[in-house]
């Protein structure tokens, strides 16, 4: 005996492909930049590596991102 009720025809929740990216990864051309405000931290300069990364491998982007003063800068660069 089970603890959960199996149901049939339950519709899966539509994803939104749609939503608003908060970083502009994919319109940027090669040679542009953006710049994160933020405190000097390892964790926010991961994040942004590991996000950068995911950009890479899915739109075969290439990226730089680099701690600067006063936050953290991403390049578009050439591949």
């Amino acid at each position: 005996m089970s603890d959960f009720d199996i149901e049939k025809n339950v519709p899966l929740p539509k994803h939104d492909v749609f939503r608003k990216r908060k970083y502009p990864f994919i319109e940027m051309e090669v040679g542009e930049s953006f710049f994160v405000k933020g405190p000097k931290s390892k964790v926010a300069l991961n994040g942004m590596k590991s996000i950068a990364r995911y950009y890479r491998d899915k739109f075969n982007l290439c990226f730089t991102v680099k701690q600067v003063e006063g936050g953290i800068r991403c390049w578009r660069c050439i591949k």
